[in-house]
């Protein structure tokens, strides 16, 4: 069901580089390079600990690969062309950076660059996207008074 007259070509472009930089986070997530040792070197853990968070980095790089894929073609397609359930969807966005970049935060003990970095670049876009199109998805309602 068509919601929105005509999505701000800023709006629908924000959440389609949104997609894109999902798809370039995982694909360097995926690569399974040791980014996940930043408080110290590889070989302060054992052999097998060392394995299973390169294992784990791969897999949150392949989940971005196919989150970033979704966001694209939502973008792309649905929000759009105005669906109101495509805003909704993008709406989801930056709650879920919120909670990266606090699981992020506990993991280091401190706003570390990677927290700003997830912040803003996995919630900022969507965000500013969804608050450009808001008037196109949920236009004003005119009131009578009598």
């Amino acid at each position: 069901m068509k919601g929105a007259s005509a999505v701000p070509k800023l709006a629908w472009g924000l959440v389609v580089a949104e997609g894109l930089i999902m798809i370039g986070y995982g694909l360097v997530f995926s690569t399974g390079i040791d980014i996940v040792f930043h408080n110290g070197p590889a070989s302060a853990y054992s052999a097998q600990a060392t394995n299973d968070l390169v294992r784990a980095t791969q897999l949150i790089g392949v989940l971005l690969i196919l989150g970033g894929i979704l966001v694209f073609a939502l973008g792309w397609k649905a929000f759009r062309g105005g669906d109101k359930w495509a805003w909704y969807t993008i709406a989801a966005l930056p709650i879920i950076s919120v909670i990266i970049a606090d699981v992020d935060y506990l993991g280091n003990g401190a706003l570390v660059p990677t927290v700003w970095a997830s912040f803003f670049s996995l919630g900022f876009f969507p965000l500013l996207s969804l608050l450009i199109s808001i008037r196109s998805f949920f236009p004003k309602e005119k009131t009578t008074y009598s």
